[in-house]
């Protein structure tokens, strides 16, 4: 009798996947490699995947489900509170540096990343926020710039082999600077006044003009 074929979840197979795109890019991840990962043939998997985007977009769903919100007992108004909830957001990325360009190429339409969307909106409207059409926007427009600012931070130049890690996108800009010098008057001004360039510090300053700054016309 042959032996019976291993039995696996969608969720395994997921946080299967989840692993490889975490040792090496979403480039990494193939059917092969996920059903050997798994112990199982590889047409298997394609009981709960229609093909590798089908497996790249639950692990994007993962993450959502994953990312945890403040306490709203812990909230100050109710800017203060998404800040809170988009730092939570960009630590999360922070600590998976190679799935941050698959978050940032798909929408949150997803079921979990859904669930998550309206459990966040809903705890700012009750932190504060007016219930209007412009905090749909505000909201995804924070969304947007803490994707864009953990892209930045947290992953290397497109064409380069370096693999990602925490300030890698600031060691890798100095890394590229000209051996020759280049003038630049007004950054050695902006120096002298006290002024370097700090990515999570960059990030709070654009949450808050974002904050202070939104129209609802």
């Amino acid at each position: 009798m042959s032996p019976r074929p291993a039995r696996f979840t969608r969720e395994q197979a997921v946080a299967a996947a989840a692993d490889i795109i975490d040792q090496g890019g979403v480039e990494a991840l193939t059917m092969r490699r996920l059903s050997s990962a798994l112990g199982v043939d590889p047409m298997a998997l394609y009981r709960h995947f229609a093909d590798k985007g089908d497996v790249v977009d639950a692990v994007a769903d993962r993450f959502w489900v994953g990312c945890e919100l403040p306490d709203l007992e812990d909230a100050g108004d109710w800017r203060a509170y998404a800040a809170d909830v988009m730092r939570g957001i960009r630590f999360g990325l922070s600590r998976h540096p190679h799935l941050i360009p698959v978050v940032a190429t798909r929408p949150i339409s997803s079921p979990g990343a859904l669930r998550w969307a309206d459990d966040a909106l809903g705890r700012i409207i009750a932190a504060g926020a007016p219930v209007a059409a412009g905090l749909g926007d505000l909201v995804n427009t924070l969304v947007m710039l803490t994707v864009a600012s953990a892209l930045g931070e947290y992953t290397p130049p497109a064409g380069r082999d370096t693999a990602p890690s925490a300030g890698a996108g600031r060691r890798l800009a100095e890394e590229s600077r000209p051996a020759e010098s280049v003038p630049t008057p007004h950054l050695e001004m902006l120096a002298r006044a006290g002024w370097s360039p700090d990515p999570a510090r960059q990030f709070d300053v654009a949450l808050g003009v974002v904050l202070a700054g939104w129209s609802w016309d």
